[in-house]
């Protein structure tokens, strides 16, 4: 989360509409980069899970923005 706040700091820093595209480039790739790592670890919990869990775990994580 911190390398994720030090790239959107920069999209802020930056002067030009190329540097903060730039900017939000790096910062997309560091969140794909995130989601990647977590997806393994929620499909196994997930996997886990009881159908009525299951059902609850998609209102909160889709409520929460966690996966859209």
């Amino acid at each position: 989360m911190q390398g994720m706040w030090q790239t959107m700091r920069k999209a802020f820093d930056a002067k030009t509409p190329v540097e903060r595209l730039d900017a939000h480039v790096v910062s997309m790739e560091s969140r794909l980069a995130a989601l990647k790592q977590v997806k393994p670890a929620l499909k196994k919990l997930y996997d886990s899970f009881t159908n009525d869990q299951k059902e609850k775990a998609d209102d909160l994580l889709t409520e929460l923005g966690c996966m859209m």
